[in-house]
Formats: C-alpha cells, structure tokens, sequence
C-alpha cells in the first residue's frame, strides 16, 4: 500500500538515509501561563509531556547546575533505551517538557549547549509556545546551526480560531504564532506545529481553516493531538459536567482524513494522536492504539483515493 500522506519515518529516511530517534528531555523549564495567576490551559496538566523510559530520572533539579545534571542523566537513559530497542546511534536532542524557551538567555544557552555537548545528535528540537519566541531567542537557536543537521523549533498553536485559544486559557492569539514562524524560518529554523482536532465548538471548517494557515505560514511538519481529559485540569471540570466530550475515534479519523486533504503534501505528518499515559488520562478511557489508528487511517485514504493535499 502507498503512504497516502508524508510521514515522519519517510522524512528522515529521505533526509538522512536512516531513521533517527529524539530523546526527549525536561530541562525543568516552568511555563508563563502557569504563573502570575493565570492558571494555564485548561488541557495542561502539571506532569506534562516526558518520554516514559525517563520516569524518576534526574528529578532533583532545584538550580541550574542541577537542571544541567538532570538533562545529562536523561541523555544517557535515552541513549541506552533506544541503542537497546532500536539498534540505533542517531539521536536528535528534544527539549519536550514545557515551554523550553521560557528562561533567561544566559540560562537557555548553557542548557542547550550542555545538551549538545552530550552528542553527536542529528537535530536540536526545542518545543515552546508561540509566545516565547524573541529575536534573541532565534539569534541563539541559529547559532547552534553547525553542530547539527538542523535546528528545529515546535510551536503549540492548537487552532487557528481565536475562540478556541481564548475557551482553552492559552493567552496567546494567532499573530504570536505568525510572528514566531516568521522569525524563525527568516533565520533558517525549522518549524513544527502542534494543534487539536476535536475542540469544543468547533467543526470540519475549523480544521480546514487550520491546515490552510499552516500551509500560509509554510510550517515544515505538524503534530496533531485528539482531544484528551487528565486529570486535575479545567477540562476535567468541564467533561464531568457534561460541558465536552472527547471524539470518538470514528470522528477522530473523519478529522484527521479532512486536514491532511488540505493540507500541502511538502509538509511532514509527525504525530496522528495523543498517546498519554492512563495514570494521567480521564477520557478517553480506552483509546485506539496509534498502530491501529495510522492503519485505519491509512485504509480510509486507500479506499477513498485520497492523498495528502488533494483537495488544495
């Protein structure tokens, strides 16, 4: 069968002519939407994302130093887990937890650099919101451009609707994210996307509309996300009173089919749904596995001649 959309595996074997795994680390970053009383967004739990082969590591990280400590410590358990899984020594460094460009650029630079040290790594990966992107920040990700193949920068936009990001706490409006993406590709960085399908109050027109700002913008990949409920957040509030309910996976695949018809075949599908741990997760209660998603998907495009961009 015929991949019907541009997956990440495709990418990398295509760019670099062998697959490459991120190790994923918390370098203890905090988040500006979690202080000064605003709460944070309604979907964030404090836990955020880590990879599971780094549960426990390197935790106690109360200054600097320690935070460099920690991430060198998770590196090493990156290292050994994937060369263990996979058979595997290309690595890209992933900042993941957080925002991981919300510190002093002092403190950013001697992180990143004391990551990279750690290598040889493919790609340096920092995910941050759209946000906490400044013209200093860009300057010292680009510096990093000849210790790499590339530096790469994810964005959580979540929706092109203004209503969603104001339902969902973000505190940031859709000129951030236009701003960030142009910052950052003028400085040759590459940019990855992060959004949602399956908002409250919204419906497949939003979903276009999100795939064409992400074609407007010239994103090089995106990272789609269904809808999940953790535990302790605002949206668990919500679920309980019956105010949102998750999609089904039915309804899940019908969205994913109508963004990536219109979403421009040059851009890379990295990630098709959330895959958060039970101990975290409200509802659903017993999603699909991301194989059985990605196959699923795969046959619905098979059946319906569909690719990736044909509706553009």
């Amino acid at each position: 069968m015929m991949e019907r959309y541009n997956t990440y595996g495709r990418y990398l074997q295509e760019r670099y002519g062998h697959p490459v795994y991120r190790i994923g680390v918390d370098a203890h970053f905090t988040c500006p939407n979690r202080i000064g009383g605003l709460g944070g967004c309604v979907f964030c739990d404090e836990a955020a994302s880590k990879a599971v082969y780094q549960e426990g590591v390197g935790e106690d990280a109360r200054d600097l130093e320690g935070r460099i400590r920690s991430v060198s410590k998770q590196i090493a358990r990156g290292k050994e887990f994937i060369e263990r899984r996979y058979g595997s020594e290309h690595f890209s460094l992933y900042y993941q937890s957080h925002t991981n460009t919300y510190d002093s650029i002092e403190n950013l630079k001697k992180i990143y650099q004391s990551g990279l040290d750690e290598g040889p790594f493919v790609e340096l990966i920092v995910s941050t919101r759209p946000d906490c992107i400044t013209e200093e920040i860009v300057e010292l990700l680009a510096s990093f451009k000849d210790r790499v193949e590339a530096v790469v920068v994810e964005l959580g936009l979540e929706s092109s609707d203004e209503g969603s990001l104001v339902r969902l706490g973000r505190n940031h409006d859709v000129a951030s994210y236009r701003r960030s993406v142009g910052l950052l590709r003028s400085a040759g960085i590459g940019v990855y996307t992060h959004i949602m399908l399956g908002l409250p109050k919204e419906d497949s027109s939003t979903v276009v509309k999100t795939a064409h700002l992400l074609n407007e913008m010239g994103t090089d990949g995106v990272k789609i996300h269904d809808l999940h409920v953790l535990r302790s957040t605002v949206l668990e509030d919500w679920h309980e009173s019956g105010e949102v309910t998750v999609a089904s996976s039915d309804r899940h695949l019908a969205s994913l089919v109508t963004f990536l018809r219109h979403l421009e075949p040059r851009i890379v599908v990295a990630r098709l749904i959330c895959e958060t741990p039970r101990s975290r997760r409200i509802a659903p209660r017993f999603p699909i596995p991301k194989q059985q998603i990605i196959a699923r998907l795969s046959a619905l495009l098979e059946e319906g001649g569909y690719v990736q961009g044909d509706l553009l």
